[in-house]
């Protein structure tokens, strides 16, 4: 048993509880709170008996949670939060993206938006479970990485929590859980709550495993990889074809879905956007360059792979904030457009 996460978490078990035996009442609740799931008991001689409670912050939940019964749950992807489940008593069976986790009081679980995942509970597995919002979280990433997220953040599905890092979460949470039901404390302060709720999504990012955690600890973002540049190249050379992710990842030796992921992670853009980018410097080059009476915007925009003139022109208007014969007239020897 978790002595003391159990013991302060007592509290919110009895704070606003709702409770019910009915399965299918059950299934409402626990799917209004979550995402629509399928609960169903197991075994024979099973008594349902759901306690659920809740206590909010700004971006964070925590909950108190039990089914009774032995029961196992599959529900949709989160999608738009994070879920660490913590069990205070008794033991679930949790698969996660299909790795086995055997979760119980020195071991929790924390499940990420991208990943599927399939629940067994215990008869009496009571849990402690923190949702956090994917884009609260998201955002306090990016701010400790000082850049834009490419890949989404997962974290480690198995929480061992004997490591020191993940004493200092629960010790937050122990805080949390006691102040957010007492009367007079300090997180009946909105502000409070607040930089609470950023404290211990703070907490979650530095002090367990996720995706990001070496580029934390460095302090330096992960080496752009050799198949960038490669891609680059090929999008310099080839800018006039008519070319596709496909051609540009065969180009580099990798995956459409690696050069995808790479370019986000990278450059915070996608391959497609990056060659159009490309391509619009281009022409504002040569426009800027070029005679007025020997060329045409169309010829221009057609030489540097740009098919649809309505699309381009707006493109180059919101990108350099005049349209493109507009710079084709400002050439150094022009006066007269096409």
């Amino acid at each position: 048993m978790n002595m003391e996460l159990a013991s302060s978490t007592a509290h919110l078990a009895g704070f606003n509880p709702y409770t019910t035996d009915d399965l299918d009442a059950a299934r409402e609740h626990i799917g209004g709170l979550f995402v629509p799931h399928h609960l169903d008991v197991v075994g024979c001689n099973q008594v349902l008996d759901v306690v659920i409670s809740q206590a909010e912050l700004e971006g964070v939940s925590l909950i108190y949670h039990r089914h009774g019964a032995c029961v196992s749950v599959q529900p949709r992807l989160f999608e738009d939060f994070f879920l660490l489940q913590i069990p205070l008593r008794g033991e679930a069976y949790v698969t996660v993206d299909e790795k086995p986790i055997y979760c119980h009081p020195r071991q929790a679980v924390m499940i990420s938006p991208t990943l599927g995942v399939d629940m067994k509970f215990g008869q009496g597995c009571e849990q402690l479970i923190v949702r956090v919002e994917r884009s609260d979280l998201e955002r306090q990433m990016e701010q400790h990485l000082g850049r834009h997220l490419g890949l989404p953040v997962e974290f480690a599905p198995a929480v061992p929590l004997t490591t020191a890092p993940a004493r200092e979460v629960t010790n937050l949470l122990r805080y949390m859980a006691m102040s957010l039901t007492q009367s007079g404390g300090m997180l009946e302060s909105s502000i409070a709550k607040k930089h609470m709720s950023s404290l211990l999504i703070s907490a979650l990012i530095n002090c367990l495993d996720h995706n990001y955690q070496e580029e934390l600890i460095s302090g330096k973002a992960a080496p752009r990889p050799a198949y960038i540049s490669k891609a680059q190249e090929f999008m310099r050379r080839n800018f006039a074809e008519a070319i596709g992710p496909a051609d540009i990842a065969e180009a580099a030796d990798v995956s459409t879905r690696a050069l995808f992921a790479g370019f986000r992670t990278c450059l915070n853009t996608t391959p497609m956007r990056y060659l159009k980018e490309m391509r619009l410097d281009m022409v504002h080059d040569a426009l800027r360059r070029m005679e007025p009476r020997r060329t045409s915007v169309t010829t221009v925009a057609m030489n540097y792979g740009f098919s649809h003139l309505g699309h381009f022109c707006a493109a180059y208007k919101q990108k350099f904030g005049e349209l493109p014969r507009d710079t084709l007239r400002q050439s150094s020897s022009g006066k007269v457009l096409n």
